[in-house]
């Protein structure tokens, strides 16, 4: 699945740990953590990959 900062929030719910992603910028991998913080008016979703970082989404 990629993953855009355009994903709707179902996309990005949808995603889960052992998932295939990929960002707009070319960062790829599985996912191994999901992490979501949520403030007032916005959240923020971390992407930790096995090995390659993390993507982070602000919606």
């Amino acid at each position: 699945m990629i993953i855009k900062h355009t994903s709707s929030i179902k996309d990005l719910e949808s995603i889960k740990v052992g998932d295939k992603v990929k960002d707009e910028y070319g960062k790829e991998g599985y996912v191994e953590e999901i992490e979501v913080l949520k403030h007032r008016n916005s959240n923020q979703y971390y992407f930790k990959l096995k090995n390659s970082g993390t993507i982070l989404i602000i919606k």
